[in-house]
């Protein structure tokens, strides 16, 4: 009986591992995007620097 209802509960479980694995992802991405953005802010406020 406890087995039925572990295997029954195991792919709410999945799910849900998946689910946080997908969020932590994105937000990953999104931190990555946003240091990206400020590096070449300020790699390109350097060039101007220097052009300048």
């Amino acid at each position: 009986m406890a087995q039925n209802i572990y295997n029954q509960n195991t792919p709410l479980w999945h799910t849900l591992l998946f689910l946080s694995v997908d969020w932590a992802t994105i937000l990953v991405v999104i931190l990555a995007l946003v240091l990206i953005g400020y590096l070449l802010r300020w790699f390109i406020y350097l060039l101007k620097k220097l052009f300048n």
